[in-house]
């Protein structure tokens, strides 16, 4: 994978942050615009985000945080998350559906009952073939969400590897969040 490479070593590797666990320092503007100059896929992961933080991003899109243009830059979303409700997944779907974008299930996974949990199908004997039919919508996505118990033992899971990165990964909270804040409370007082 050359291409995954270079964006990797131009755009990526200088711009990570001191957590593993956190995003690069780049605008999801940015990464999808540099994104852009790949023959690539590029979709929107988690796009309702977890809980209360402002992550994913048709739930920024739909705060009025990221240009409400950016998700028809996308080819897919992921419809199954199973960091996201149901609730919310179903909204990925009904977003899918609006657009007509591709489809993504289960971008990645925490615990080891996810893996598998979902997948993404397409006919296609090769790897071109499988990344146009999830372009051209030409795929589907089967699987289930995980359950509540699963959600809490990731989270303890996840917790105690991010310990040792709170500090910095608070820093990088604030600096992703900060600026979405202050957009948000300027339109509030407009």
């Amino acid at each position: 994978m050359p291409a995954l490479a270079d964006f990797f070593e131009r755009y990526v590797k200088d711009a990570r942050q001191k957590t593993p666990f956190m995003a690069i320092r780049l605008s999801t503007e940015e990464i999808v615009t540099r994104a852009e100059q790949y023959d690539c896929l590029t979709v929107a992961a988690h796009p309702y985000g977890y809980a209360v933080i402002n992550r994913g991003l048709l739930k920024c899109v739909d705060k009025g945080l990221l240009t409400p243009m950016l998700p028809d830059r996308l080819d897919a979303i992921e419809v199954i998350c199973g960091g996201m409700t149901r609730t919310l997944n179903r909204r990925a779907i009904a977003f899918a559906e609006e657009k007509t974008c591709g489809i993504t299930g289960r971008s990645d996974a925490h615990c080891l009952s996810a893996v598998g949990s979902a997948v993404t199908c397409c006919r296609s004997s090769t790897t071109e073939g499988f990344l146009s039919g999830i372009r051209e919508r030409e795929n589907s996505v089967a699987g289930t969400g995980i359950s509540s118990f699963s959600k809490g033992v990731t989270i303890g899971i996840i917790a105690g590897k991010y310990l040792p990165y709170t500090i910095p990964s608070l820093k990088v909270h604030y600096e992703q969040t900060a600026p979405r804040f202050r957009k948000f409370i300027g339109r509030l007082q407009k």
